[in-house]
């Protein structure tokens, strides 16, 4: 803010507080803007946007409690037993604000193992493909794990006893440290421990939020309690494995109340019996979870919970995926009854991810640009301060007419002014003025004279701040989503210079040379050349510098994104090639993940800058518009400056 800006301000009897330095962390990961917050640099601003999307890749849809219960655990146990037991940890990374994820090589191959403590997917399982960090910034336990675990091999992998937590033990130097994977909904946790003490966790939980079992660096591991049968409807003692414990399981389910739900009775017995898991076994007893308990054939009942726990022996898992009754994508080890769209998996870890989706980060921009969409939020925030301040202004400039009337009256009326009065009443004229009883009737009008001019002046200005201001906020809005576009660390560069978010690398760049700046992307489609704004400047540019006339200019229609420049040859181009930009101008845009795209397409000489807008804000006629998916693969992206 310049400073002349602030004399008005304090002219004008308002406050400014910057927004400077002010910090929001998370809980578990040193970054200081929220994931909400960059969100809004996005564009969201409190409002959903169409064709947003977060950077991860999830949809709301799968933001639902997954049935990753104890056979879930057993089978991605088993399966990281057979692929990474020996296996060096390369690299350690947080890929979420609430998971970690380990590179790791063993058998002659890398693979990324993902352990995530988030309250509606908690789970541990392989991904395909690279994993990229999501903060520019690595937590203290991050830092915690890469000294303990970095170049360590992995020994064991086991399941504590029916229950979703994985115990992984890492050999290193000599020593042996355990790390601990806790999927348990809202106490999920990923854990560090060495000799029964605790190093460090993703979620510290001090002793008022747990008395029970808090998770507190020093303290000693206290694995999670047994989980207890149902008291109500059996005798005391530890919880069912079928197919072992199968005659007593026929023995205690023939001793409970005949009025007994099936799924009740089942969830009160079994070790590691998940709601979804109790419905699985009434379906293949014949019956329903609902069912009174009375009304079933308990042989079969008990053969059922045999079939689905026998793969905890055999290790003959069927891993699956399925749409569950609501709609919604879930997995599990074995071949549900009930449910649409059931498909055979190659592996649990497979199936998990497939129903998921990018749940972690895979950008490997993401640090970079993560932290680029930080600075832009500040300076929305101080922005958003200043124009509401300059708006606070405007409203106070309303009144300076009623200043100088104010002046004029007491001038005409100031014989009436005693000594020492603190108001010039005017009941003829309806009026009341305040005084400063220190002045005379002379100085007190001088002073409303002196408000008025200040008022009036600040009324003259006003506008033009605002319409900066309001311009400024338009320009940090575009400047989010072509971050969120770049495809290289060079874009991203770019965009931090131009849009002067780095200051300190524009101080440290002061008296070196500039670099030359960067074109326009550039794609070629057999002899059809395009070129794609990588800015709002840039835009700019483009269509206003570099493009010819008879150039076919296209941008999504009421979004922010690229000016896409169809350059002519000697013959129009053709519907086909328009269509193919379309789609080009509909990837570069905020609706890149949408299915459909509105595209408006028409001659550069149509195309008029707004005056005094933000840059790449322009007006536009004489359009067609074609309704495209947003594409770039029939392109051949070609090296640019």
């Amino acid at each position: 803010m310049t400073a002349n800006v602030y004399q008005l301000i304090a002219a004008l009897g308002l406050s400014y507080q910057p927004l400077h330095g002010r910090r929001i962390r998370f809980k578990n990961a040193e970054n200081p803007v929220s994931h909400d917050e960059i969100a809004a640099a996005n564009g969201q601003n409190g409002t959903e946007r169409p064709g947003w999307r977060p950077l991860s890749g999830h949809s709301s849809s799968q933001e639902t409690k997954m049935p990753f219960d104890s056979l879930a655990m057993a089978a991605v146990a088993d399966e990281l037993r057979d692929t990474l037991l020996s296996g060096r940890i390369q690299k350690i990374i947080q890929p979420s604000e609430s998971s970690v994820a380990f590179s790791v090589y063993a058998h002659g191959q890398g693979r990324w193992l993902v352990a995530s403590a988030d309250a509606r997917r908690a789970r541990v399982h392989l991904v395909a493909g690279k994993l990229a960090k999501a903060f520019p910034t690595p937590s203290s336990f991050i830092m915690l794990l890469r000294k303990h675990l970095e170049g360590a091999h992995i020994t064991t992998v086991e399941q504590m006893a029916s229950e979703r937590v994985l115990q992984i033990t890492v050999s290193s130097n000599q020593s042996l440290v355990k790390l601990i994977v806790e999927a348990m909904g809202k106490h999920s946790n990923v854990i560090l421990v060495s000799e029964s003490r605790i190093l460090g966790a993703l979620k510290i939980v001090p002793p008022h939020l747990s008395r029970v079992r808090p998770i507190m660096v020093g303290h000693e591991y206290v694995p999670p309690p047994p989980q207890r049968r149902d008291e109500r409807l059996y005798p005391p003692g530890p919880r069912l494995v079928p197919p072992q414990d199968i005659d007593q399981l026929f023995r205690l389910l023939s001793d409970v109340p005949p009025e007994t739900e099936v799924r009740s009775a089942l969830q009160g017995i079994l070790a590691g019996v998940s709601p979804f898991l109790s419905e699985q076994i009434a379906l293949r007893g014949g019956t329903t979870g609902t069912s009174p308990l009375g009304a079933v054939p308990l042989q079969a009942l008990t053969a059922a919970a045999t079939e689905l726990y026998q793969p905890l022996t055999s290790r003959t898992w069927y891993a699956s995926t399925f749409i569950d009754q609501r709609g919604r994508c879930d997995f599990a080890p074995y071949r549900p009854l009930g449910m649409n769209n059931v498909q055979s998996i190659g592996s649990m870890s497979e199936a998990i991810e497939y129903c998921l989706g990018q749940s972690e980060e895979r950008d490997s921009l993401s640090s970079s640009r993560n932290a680029l969409l930080e600075q832009i939020v500040r300076s929305q925030r101080t922005e958003q301060r200043k124009l509401g301040s300059l708006l606070d202004g405007l409203k106070a400039a309303e009144g300076a007419e009623t200043l100088m009337l104010q002046g004029q009256m007491l001038l005409a009326y100031q014989h009436q002014v005693k000594p020492r009065a603190t108001v010039l009443d005017l009941p003829e004229l309806e009026m009341s003025i305040p005084l400063d009883p220190a002045k005379s009737a002379a100085s007190n009008a001088e002073r409303y004279f002196r408000r008025y001019r200040k008022l009036r002046d600040a009324r003259a200005r006003l506008p033009g701040l605002i319409a900066q201001t309001e311009a400024r906020l338009a320009e940090l809005e575009d400047t989010a989503t072509f971050v969120r576009l770049a495809s290289s660390e060079a874009d991203l560069s770019a965009l931090r210079r131009e849009s002067k978010q780095d200051e300190s690398a524009v101080r440290e760049a002061r008296g070196k040379p500039k670099s030359p700046a960067r074109g326009p992307l550039r794609f070629l489609h057999g002899e059809d050349l395009a070129l794609v704004g990588r800015s709002a400047r840039q835009n700019d540019e483009l269509t206003f510098r570099l493009a010819g006339r008879n150039d076919i200019w296209l941008h999504a229609r009421q979004r922010t994104g690229a000016h896409v420049i169809l350059q002519q040859n000697s013959q129009p181009a053709t519907d086909e090639a328009i269509t193919r930009a379309a789609a080009l101008a509909a990837y570069y845009s905020e609706g890149r993940t949408d299915t459909a795209v509105d595209v408006d397409v028409t001659q550069v000489r149509h195309v008029r800058k707004i005056s005094g807008s933000a840059p790449g804000r322009v007006t536009y006629s004489h359009f067609r518009t074609f309704r495209v998916t947003p594409d770039a693969s029939s392109w051949n992206r070609q090296s640019s400056g």
